[in-house]
């Protein structure tokens, strides 16, 4: 078991009770993406390569990991990243080996750097009222085989990040893995931007979720959210 899903284990149960009390949906099983890597017009070996790089993100924490490396994170619908990229509105952008493959994204961009670990997720929920109505012979099949899909998916999603690559290289491109200096940098950037922007986001320090990442996650990945909002990691890590 690798250490998204330690943490994704550690939090289901909340996550869960959460998502049924907040908005009224029971969810019934996830699905788990590959890791995530960066395709980029031009080689990425050194921190300074990163320098005013226009970025494709996804998500608040994707842009805020490119600031740390120097880059500006560009919010542009996947659907329109090749588009992007083709023209030189970005230079890169982040997405799974696997999904940028089945995009073409090899014939606009010439290397694929990293991967950065996470194994993304989403659920599949079902309206609350709805799932009261159904039998409860046929939630429990639905459960079951939600739960034999979500088996098979978690077996096979990290051979999905390799197949990605050597479909990528087998297309021309060079597969840079992250240096010692890049992965300094992106452990910075957790610490100073990703971490506390998400608890400012939770709420703050004293909100139910950033409680439940210091008492759950943060032994998992070694770094803890402080009362003043900033992160650091645990002793010993």
């Amino acid at each position: 078991m690798g250490l998204p899903e330690e943490v994704f284990n550690a939090v289901r149960e909340d996550e869960i009770r959460m998502i049924r009390e907040q908005f009224g949906a029971e969810v019934i099983s996830y699905i788990y993406y590959p890791d995530q890597f960066i395709f980029s017009k031009t080689p990425l070996r050194t921190l300074e390569d990163f320098d005013g790089l226009k970025i494709r993100t996804h998500s608040t924490a994707l842009g805020d990991l490119a600031a740390g490396l120097g880059a500006s994170g560009q919010f542009v619908a996947f659907s329109e990243v090749y588009t992007a990229l083709e023209r030189g509105v970005l230079d890169a952008g982040v997405t799974g080996s696997t999904p940028a493959y089945s995009q073409k994204w090899y014939e606009v961009s010439k290397y694929i750097i990293g991967p950065l670990t996470s194994h993304p997720h989403v659920m599949v929920a079902m309206n609350q009222a709805r799932w009261d109505e159904l039998p409860t012979n046929l939630q429990q099949i639905l459960k079951e085989e939600a739960a034999k899909t979500q088996a098979e998916n978690l077996r096979l999603v990290n051979g999905w990040d390799q197949e990605g690559v050597d479909l990528a290289v087998a297309e021309g491109m060079e597969h840079i893995p992250f240096t010692p200096e890049i992965k300094k940098a992106i452990k910075e950037a957790v610490l100073d931007r990703i971490v506390p922007n998400w608890a400012t986001r939770a709420g703050g320090y004293d909100s139910e979720a950033v409680k439940i990442y210091n008492a759950k996650v943060a032994p998992i990945v070694g770094v803890k959210i402080n009362p003043d909002g900033s992160a650091s990691t645990l002793p010993g890590r």
